[in-house]
């Protein structure tokens, strides 16, 4: 084979490479040194008061020391010991404190919250008009039902006694 057949040859083999070589994405590392923040975060505000102790409970489950006449009372087992700064595991609890915090923004004012099993709880106004909740259902779908059935209810002028929260469409029981 001529010489200059060769170099030809090599000539093209070495742009082709480059071709295909320019088609390859490329890695590049960007290394950055750690930053030294500092992560502020708010108190939380507790969303019910503990029955028959100086403590609170925030809507994560976090127990606070503190009394506040405006919060609902939540009414827990006997056997569960709660003490200030702990983090309570229970989810049914958490659910209740969770629910008290949401609904503190609508026209239902709880007087006490109690736990009536492993997944519901029921929420109690002055009045003794009650609210039913379910875990199993997210907690905002069913405070924003609780706040559609109060809004009916008042524009009607009739007066509740229950209502259940659990389903998929409420169920009312007036006095």
């Amino acid at each position: 084979m001529p010489k200059a057949l060769k170099i030809l040859i090599l000539l093209l083999a070495t742009v082709t490479i480059g071709i295909y070589a320019s088609n390859i994405p490329q890695i590049k590392a960007k290394i950055t040194p750690p930053k030294n923040e500092v992560e502020i975060t708010k108190p939380q505000k507790p969303s019910a008061q503990i029955a028959q102790t100086d403590l609170q409970i925030t809507k994560e489950g976090q127990v606070v020391k503190g009394q506040n006449s405006s919060l609902p009372t939540l009414y827990i087992p006997g056997d569960l010991k709660i003490e200030e700064g702990q983090k309570v595991e229970d989810k049914n609890i958490i659910f209740a404190a969770s629910v008290a915090g949401l609904v503190a923004k609508t026209d239902f004012h709880p007087a006490s919250i109690r736990l009536l099993s492993k997944d519901e709880i029921a929420l109690y106004e002055t009045d003794q008009t009650v609210a039913i909740f379910s875990s199993r259902k997210s907690p905002d779908q069913q405070v924003d039902s609780l706040q559609q059935v109060l809004a009916a209810s008042k524009i009607e002028g009739t007066k509740l006694a229950k209502i259940d929260l659990r389903f998929d469409k409420p169920t009312v029981t007036f006095k």
